[in-house]
């Protein structure tokens, strides 16, 4: 009886070791993870508007779900949303979005538990390879159709050689082009007036423009004392929160003697309320017409000392949605082959090589935790999309496959980049870490 007694408190004692051995190894990761995003994370100005966030924090997140299981990797995983959130904001905080992380952290858990009950064999690395190569071949196929199409000049797609909107609209394209470049469709320009005439009474001129371009009055645009009054048709949305403001001292101070006449129900009323800036009404038909100025939102543009400048913002999506559909879909085939490759070749060599004392680079595993990390950062991509389609007000009314194909392309890649490092620390931690640890 006293055996079984000793035992079992031996047992629990092991239980309990392992168990603060491994909240510790979690600790210490979520540590790394934090620091990590503060430090060891990079843009590459490519693939997107923003270009490609390419960090280490995923790496080190998805390492306790790989030791430990699909528990260990929710939580862990959440822990390093939240306090990541907060350490360094990217936006409002979602409580969503700590619950999908919790979900990719058991996925991979559970995911790389099913992959390492057996082989990876040939037939799974043909799979794979035949994915890799259909991806492979679509972005090929579609850098091969925007460019004879005449939308893409150049391998890179860049904000300088792509159209307009309204360029865009003009050109006949293919079923295809079309859809790549409708990805951006949502996306609108904004012209800022920049320059006004140094005259005493300043009449805006009507923009017309192919594509529905916003149009804002730009910072100190009526700084000068020559300008006493300023008339604003009702085309002009937007502003800049000094646009009626003179530098004192190297500070804004809103000029008081202006003054500022708009037609009723202008779209600029609220935000001139807003910024405290007074103004009258004024019939529209009794403002001098200065006439109607039709563009096409060059970069810039001048006419008649009115100076105009365009954000770009659908030239900057559409070369970004062209990179994901072009560069992006060759890159994440290219990868995949690769490494599809080197696991067929190098399985075999790499399983004889177990057991000794050195850590090796094992495609083995590479296989199981690319698999683990890929589809697991899928489902979390494809959550989350939705997610934010209903939460942020920027993509509220887009599609879902907009949203959703530009982040699929950018998860798949970023993800087998990670999974090559992953598989280096775990291999390390195998051979290095675990014969250490003892119970």
């Amino acid at each position: 009886m006293s055996e079984k007694k000793s035992s079992t408190a031996l047992e629990v004692r092991v239980r309990n070791r392992k168990l603060i051995q491994r909240v510790c190894i979690c600790g210490v990761l979520i540590a790394l993870s934090i620091v990590a995003k503060l430090f060891l994370s990079t843009t590459v100005p490519f693939l997107g508007p923003g270009g490609m966030n390419i960090g280490l924090t995923g790496v080190f997140s998805a390492f306790p779900a790989l030791l430990f299981g699909g528990i260990y990797g929710g939580v862990t995983s959440a822990l390093c949303d939240i306090i990541g959130h907060f350490v360094k904001p990217d936006g409002a905080y979602i409580p969503w979005l700590s619950m999908t992380a919790f979900l990719g952290g058991f996925l991979k858990g559970l995911l790389f538990k099913i992959s390492s009950a057996k082989k990876i064999g040939k037939k799974v690395l043909v799979s794979f390879l035949a994915v890799f190569l259909v991806i492979a071949s679509l972005g090929v196929f579609l850098h091969v159709t925007v460019t004879k199409d005449g939308v893409l000049n150049g391998f890179f797609p860049k904000i300088e050689t792509v159209p307009s909107k309204g360029a865009l609209a003009t050109m006949e394209v293919s079923p295809l082009t079309n859809a790549v470049c409708s990805l951006a469709k949502y996306n609108k320009d904004t012209l800022t007036l920049t320059a006004v005439p140094d005259t005493e009474t300043v009449i805006l001129p009507v923009i017309s423009t192919t594509d529905g371009t916003v149009t804002k009055l730009g910072a100190n645009l009526f700084a000068s004392e020559t300008v006493k009054t300023v008339y604003i048709p009702s085309g002009y949305k937007s502003m800049d929160a000094s646009a009626f403001s003179v530098k004192v001292d190297g500070k804004n101070v809103v000029r008081t003697d202006l003054a500022v006449f708009i037609p009723k129900d202008a779209a600029i009323e609220s935000v001139l309320k807003d910024n405290k800036i007074g103004y009258q009404y004024t019939e529209e038909e009794t403002v001098p017409a200065f006439g109607e100025i039709t563009v096409d939102t060059p970069d810039t543009f001048s006419a008649q000392d009115y100076t105009w400048k365009s954000s770009n913002t659908f030239r900057k999506y559409l070369a970004g949605y062209m990179s994901f559909a072009t560069v992006g879909l060759e890159l994440a085939g290219i990868i995949g082959i690769t490494v599809v490759v080197l696991c067929f070749v190098l399985q075999n060599k790499q399983e004889k090589a177990e057991g000794t004392e050195k850590a090796r680079f094992n495609f083995q595993d590479f296989g199981r935790i690319a698999f683990a990390l890929t589809v697991s950062g899928v489902i979390v991509t494809t959550i989350n999309t939705f997610i934010l389609r209903e939460t942020m007000a920027a993509w509220a009314g887009r599609a879902f496959m907009i949203l959703w194909i530009p982040r699929l392309i950018e998860e798949i890649i970023v993800c087998i980049l990670q999974s090559y490092l992953v598989t280096l620390l775990y291999e390390f931690y195998k051979v290095r870490i675990a014969p250490k640890f003892r119970f």
